[in-house]
């Protein structure tokens, strides 16, 4: 599921960002339907998965999408990045730590 998603929204390892943007919103409008909702829990894998495949500037781009779609809706998102990804640069990684709250 996530990978079919990554696939929808992610091109020559830059994010689409009104195709990402796009795929929240209609996901949103679905769990609104006929409910109330304060907040959205939102699982996050999109970032985890390009960073095990070692795309990490487009997981950082990812997370920063996430960043702005928090500024539109109420959503909590949680993300789970697997520790020890050898490819993984420390500069890297404290950018990503940056952009999460």
């Amino acid at each position: 599921d996530a990978r079919e998603t990554l696939g929808m929204c992610v091109r020559a390892r830059l994010p689409l960002e009104a195709t990402f943007k796009r795929l929240v919103d209609d996901a949103i409008a679905q769990i609104r339907h006929n409910r109330t909702v304060d907040v959205i829990r939102v699982y996050g894998e999109l970032g985890h998965l390009l960073w095990q495949d070692g795309r990490d500037e487009t997981a950082l781009r990812v997370e920063a999408l996430w960043n702005e779609v928090i500024a539109t809706y109420p959503l909590i998102v949680r993300c789970g990045y697997a520790n020890g990804v050898p490819h993984c640069a420390a500069a890297a990684m404290h950018r990503l730590k940056a952009l999460h709250s």
